[in-house]
């Protein structure tokens, strides 16, 4: 029965862009996990000896999934939410939204029905690319970008509906 009630979710979101709040829980697969820490080891390799231990840490704090994401879409509005805290609301499109001190937050509607959210921050910006699947779990496909990195980590987590 859940499962065809968050497949009719997702398919309402994919169609109308509406959608009761719904709760993810990052399914925390060991092959994610793995793949996680293999592209942070590749991106550290990059930065000299002396400081890459430094960079290692900081790539693994940055790349840390969120344990849970709530995503509420309704119409041009949205609102996101990661651990259960720090719930930021915007309209697809806008400026900027403040999120952190020093971190903005914008999304956008993808014509494929995905949603793309920015974090924007001076040391660099992150993207999350959401898919939501007809299975009811939500594919996020994340890509770090720092001025610091010859290239962005990208890198995909899967999270499933959080039952209530």
């Amino acid at each position: 029965m859940f499962n065809k009630i968050a497949k009719i979710a997702v398919m309402t979101c994919l169609c109308a862009f509406t959608l009761v709040a719904t709760e993810y829980k990052w399914d925390n697969s060991p092959k994610d996990s793995a793949v996680l820490k293999e592209k942070v080891t590749v991106a550290s390799k990059e930065f000299n000896w002396a400081i890459r231990k430094i960079a290692s840490s900081r790539l693994t704090k940055a790349t840390a999934p969120y344990q849970t994401i709530e995503l509420t879409i309704d119409g041009d509005r949205v609102a996101f939410s990661r651990n259960g805290k720090n719930r930021v609301e915007t309209t697809f499109g806008a400026t900027p939204t403040k999120w952190f001190e020093d971190t903005k937050v914008t999304f956008e509607k993808l014509a494929d029905g995905q949603v793309k959210q920015n974090f924007l921050a001076e040391d660099g910006r992150r993207e999350f690319l959401y898919k939501f699947e007809e299975d009811g779990s939500l594919a996020v496909t994340i890509s770090l970008f720092s001025e610091k990195l010859k290239a962005p980590i990208v890198y995909q987590l899967k999270y499933l509906p959080v039952k209530k």
